[in-house]
């Protein structure tokens, strides 16, 4: 049986400042002038320089501008989930986020709590927000087709995210399991996992985006994340992997990243 797609929060903490479906008198005009019937997405409360994060596995399929000055994400699910009566695969969109500061790239592969850039207030926007929007889709048959699932809906194929927003998936905003050790000079999809997860911490640079490669940053990420869980044994960073992402480290990030939502 296909499974219901459960999101992630985008941004930490997650506080909504409006809803999916609200037509404040401010805006109705304009939100009509669009063809919507309300707010097609929620927007969270999100300070200039927010890291936005993917609610979910999937491929990002746009990164860019939208014509009017705004900036935005939009990840696709790689398989279907359980929609109505049936199944479908889903996208989710991220918008007004800040100029230069966009690290998703179009075909790029991104894991639940990979970040996507960072929030701004680029393009149709009041003040510093990050719009997040969700749209079933049908596949054509072509491998390029897709379709809105509910096109004529009046929000132009976006439905309420917050059902999707459940137990602790919402919560449990990142999952990993590492399997292997990692030191300076290492480089692949694995490092930028650790460097991730270790950002998530508070370890690794926050505004910084994570390139998958093992250098100096990363090893102090790693040597203050030891530090703050005494896996630290005094003597020489050769034999206790001070700063190496090793056994001790690994098991100890795992107990803390590998939860199943």
């Amino acid at each position: 049986m296909t499974e219901t797609l459960k999101l992630h929060y985008p941004t930490k903490p997650y506080q909504i400042g409006q809803k999916f479906g609200e037509c404040y008198p401010s805006v109705c005009a304009y939100y009509k002038q669009m063809g919507l019937s309300g707010h097609n997405g929620i927007d969270s409360v999100a300070a200039d320089g927010t890291i936005v994060r993917a609610a979910h596995d999937g491929v990002v399929t746009f990164a860019g501008e939208d014509g009017s000055g705004g900036l935005g994400v939009v990840v696709r699910t790689n398989e279907q989930f359980q929609y109505k009566d049936g199944a479908a695969f889903f996208k989710t969109i991220y918008w007004h986020m800040k100029v230069g500061e966009i690290w998703a790239r179009p075909s790029q592969v991104v894991r639940t709590g990979e970040p996507l850039g960072l929030s701004d207030n680029t393009g149709l926007s009041t003040g510093p927000h990050l719009h997040f929007g969700i749209k079933p889709l049908n596949q054509g048959e072509s491998d390029w087709q897709w379709w809105n699932a509910e096109s004529e809906n009046g929000y132009k194929g976006a439905v309420d995210p917050m059902p999707y927003f459940t137990g602790a998936a919402a919560v449990d905003s990142y999952s990993y399991s590492f399997a292997g050790s990692m030191g300076f000079g290492v480089e692949g999809p694995e490092v930028r996992a650790l460097q991730i997860a270790l950002q998530a911490e508070g370890d690794f640079p926050q505004h910084q985006e994570p390139t998958g490669f093992f250098g100096r940053v990363t090893e102090e990420a790693v040597k203050k994340f030891q530090r703050r869980h005494d896996i630290v044994t005094w003597g020489t960073p050769f034999t206790t992997g001070y700063g190496r992402f090793g056994p001790r480290t690994r098991q100890a990030l795992n107990g803390i990243f590998s939860k199943t939502p």
